[in-house]
C-alpha cells in the first residue's frame, strides 16, 4: 500500500535526523571553550532540560514507529502490531503532542522577548544553529506531520494519559527544584524573575493549557482516524460492487 510506504519513509527521514542530532549532542559537542555558566550549566544539566525530556521521546516515539512499520509490512503477528499501535498512541499523546507545543512556545516566545532568558548568545559559540531548530522548532514540525499516520495509532484513555502526564510533571519539578536547592540556581533564567506565587501560577497555568492540548490532540487523532476508516470502508464497498457486478455479468 502507498500509504504504508510514505509512512515508513516520513519515519526513517526523521530517525536519520534525530541519529545525527544525538550524535553530535553525545560526541561531538565541545564546551571547552565555553566560560559563561549559564551555557555550561547546559553540560552540567544538559540531561534535566525539559527540551532533552521532549527530545528523547521523540526518539522513543519514532524508534517505535519505524519498528511498527515494518511489522505491518512483513509480520502477519497481528498482537505484536496491537501492543506497537498503544505504545506509539501512547507516547504520542501523553507526551509528544504537549512537551513539543510547550517547548516551541515558551522556548521561540521568551527567545523573542529576551534570549538570555533561556538561550544565551553565547551559546551560538557552542550549538550550531541547525541544532537549536532540530531541538526547539522541528520537534513540532515533526509531531505536527506525523498526526496523518496516527490513523493506524490506539488512543488512549484521557484518564491514563492525565496520569502519565502528571507523573512527568511531579517528576520534572522535583529534578527542576532539587538542582535549584543543591546550586541555589534554576537551569531557567526566567525563573529567577518570578516571585514564589508567580512561579506557582505558571507552572498550574501551564499545566492545565497542556491539558487542552492534550484533549485537542485527542480528538484530532480521532476525527483523522475516523475520516481515513470512512475512505477505506468506502473504497472497500466500491471494489466489491464491482466484484459483484461482474459476476452478474458473467452469470
Amino acid at each position: 500500500m502507498v500509504e504504508n510506504k510514505l509512512r515508513l519513509g516520513y519515519h526513517s527521514l526523521v530517525s536519520v535526523c534525530y541519529i545525527i542530532g544525538a550524535s553530535w549532542a553525545l560526541f561531538f559537542c565541545d564546551f571547552t571553550s565555553a566560560t559563561d555558566e549559564r551555557v555550561l550549566d547546559m553540560q552540567r544539566y544538559g540531561g534535566r532540560y525539559l527540551t532533552t525530556w521532549n527530545f528523547i521521546f521523540h526518539i522513543l516515539y519514532f524508534g517505535v514507529a519505524l519498528n511498527g512499520d515494518f511489522l505491518l509490512m512483513n509480520s502477519s503477528c497481528t498482537s505484536c502490531i496491537s501492543t506497537v499501535s498503544k505504545i506509539k498512541g501512547y507516547l504520542f499523546t501523553c507526551f509528544l503532542v504537549p512537551c513539543s507545543t510547550y517547548v516551541v512556545t515558551v522556548f521561540w516566545s521568551l527567545f523573542n522577548y529576551d534570549r538570555d532568558l533561556v538561550y544565551p548568545l553565547a551559546t551560538d559559540a557552542v550549538v550550531p544553529l541547525w541544532f537549536n531548530h532540530l531541538v526547539h522548532s522541528m520537534t513540532f514540525v515533526f509531531m505536527i506531520l506525523e498526526f496523518y499516520f496516527t490513523d493506524i495509532n490506539t488512543i488512549p484513555s484521557l484518564e491514563s494519559v492525565l496520569l502519565g502526564f502528571s507523573c512527568l510533571n511531579v517528576a520534572y519539578y522535583s529534578i527542576l527544584f532539587y538542582t535549584k536547592s543543591k546550586t541555589g540556581r534554576y537551569f531557567y533564567g526566567i525563573f529567577h524573575l518570578l516571585s514564589t506565587w508567580q512561579l506557582i501560577l505558571f507552572i498550574l497555568g501551564t499545566f492545565i493549557s497542556c491539558l487542552f492540548i492534550i484533549k485537542g490532540g485527542m480528538l484530532l487523532q480521532q476525527t483523522i482516524h475516523d475520516k481515513k476508516h470512512q475512505k477505506i470502508n468506502k473504497l472497500d464497498l466500491n471494489q466489491h460492487k464491482k466484484v459483484n457486478g461482474n459476476e452478474k455479468w458473467i452469470l
